[in-house]
């Protein structure tokens, strides 16, 4: 009897429910009826769809063959698909106080910079003046504001600026490129 009364119990309960869903289906409006409707057909859909999927064929066809390659026509030399681009210099930890702005009167700034140099000839003579590159990248980083480098765009232009100006110090394009390893400022 007990089991009876539960089903009946649990069946009055999934009617009730239901009439609740469907008087507050019935009071959403026409467009939102169908978008419900439109979802709801496409999850069907969707679920057939992958349900009756091709499914993919077994490897074991393709592990039982043999392929056969010639060392001297297939191969490629490992250097040629990861080439370097350039020599890596890093330069000393810089730390300089940064152009006063009324805001900002004491603002400092401790860099250490990687050059991306050319080649490896090149980065023999800019070794040599590294003392050089590194004095000229001092004072012109001494010429920023706080403002200044504390932007994206700001950082991207002092790149450029301080590269420039290392290449022009040395009498040649020999820096390709200029990476801050570390860059902090203090206000």
């Amino acid at each position: 009897m007990a089991l009876k009364e539960r089903i009946g119990f649990y069946k009055s309960q999934m009617k009730n429910r239901l009439n609740f869903v469907k008087t507050k289906f019935m009071a959403l409006s026409k467009w939102l009826k169908i978008a419900i409707v439109a979802g709801v057909l496409a999850s069907v859909v969707g679920v057939v769809l992958f349900i009756t999927r091709d499914k993919p064929e077994s490897m074991i066809a393709q592990a039982d063959k043999t392929f056969e390659f010639k060392a001297e026509n297939d191969l490629k030399p490992y250097i040629s698909f990861f080439p370097k681009l350039g020599e890596d210099l890093l330069l000393k930890k810089i730390v300089v106080n940064l152009k006063q702005t009324e805001k900002h009167k004491y603002a400092m700034g401790m860099f250490e910079i990687f050059l991306n140099i050319k080649n490896n000839s090149l980065l023999q003579m800019v070794s040599n003046k590294e003392y050089m590159v590194q004095d000229v990248i001092q004072r012109e980083l001494e010429s920023f504001t706080y403002e200044k480098l504390s932007t994206p765009q700001g950082k991207k232009v002092a790149k450029i600026i301080l590269r420039n100006r290392a290449n022009k110090a040395l009498g040649r394009k020999a820096i390709k490129r200029l990476y801050f390893k570390t860059f902090v400022i203090q206000p």
